[in-house]
C-alpha cells in the first residue's frame, strides 16, 4: 500500500491552522482536555480491528503484541485524564532570599503546535502516547506516521479524523521529504 503524500503547500496550510488555533486550545479547561483524551482512546479502541489488521500487514505481529499497544495507549490515557486537573494547577515552590515576600511558584504553559515524528515499530502507540501529553498541555499537534508503516499510518489518521478537527491535531503523511518539510 502506498500511503497518501501531503504535498508541501498542505503541510504549510496544515502548520498555520494550527498555530492559530493554539490559543483557543491553550485556553480548554483540564475538564475539555481530559474529554477529548476519553474520546481518543474510545476511537482507537473502536478502530482494533483495523489496527490488527494493520499489525500483521506491516509488521506480521500476533493479536497479543498488537493489543500490547492499544495496553500502553490505554493506560497513557487514563492516567493523564485523570490527573490532568492536578498538573495545570500552579505548584508552590520554596522562596529564596531574593524572592523574600513575593509568592513563589511553576506554571506549566502549552508551546503551541507539536510534532510527533512517529517510527514503524509500534506505529499505533508511538503515534499517540507522545501527543497524548501534549493534549493534557493544551498544545494543537501534528502528527508524521512512518511511511514504512503505511496502513498503520491510516488508521491512525482515520481515529484522528474521528476525535479531533484538523485544525487540532493534524495527520500528515508521506516520506523523508515530508518529515524534513514539516
Amino acid at each position: 500500500m502506498n500511503a497518501p503524500v501531503t504535498p508541501p503547500t498542505e503541510l504549510r496550510r496544515l502548520f498555520d491552522r494550527l498555530a492559530a488555533k493554539a490559543p483557543v486550545i491553550r485556553a480548554t479547561t483540564a475538564e475539555q482536555r481530559a474529554e477529548k483524551l476519553r474520546q481518543l482512546l474510545k476511537a482507537t479502541l473502536e478502530a482494533r480491528p483495523a489496527i490488527l489488521e494493520a499489525g500483521r500487514k506491516e509488521l506480521r505481529l500476533t493479536d497479543t503484541d498488537i493489543d500490547a499497544q492499544l495496553l500502553m495507549v490505554k493506560g497513557e490515557a487514563e492516567f493523564i485524564a485523570s490527573h490532568v486537573k492536578e498538573w495545570m494547577e500552579p505548584g508552590k515552590i520554596q522562596g529564596t532570599l531574593m524572592t523574600l515576600g513575593k509568592k513563589c511558584y511553576v506554571q506549566y504553559e502549552p508551546k503551541g503546535v507539536v510534532l510527533n515524528l512517529a517510527t514503524w515499530n509500534a506505529p499505533i502507540a508511538i503515534g499517540l502516547v507522545p501527543l497524548m501529553g501534549a493534549i493534557a498541555a493544551g498544545c494543537t499537534m501534528m502528527l508524521k506516521p512512518s511511511e514504512l508503516a503505511p496502513h498503520s499510518a491510516q488508521v491512525l489518521a482515520d481515529i484522528v479524523a474521528k476525535v479531533f478537527p484538523e485544525d487540532e491535531f493534524a495527520v500528515v503523511q508521506g516520506g523523508p521529504e515530508v518529515a524534513q518539510e514539516v
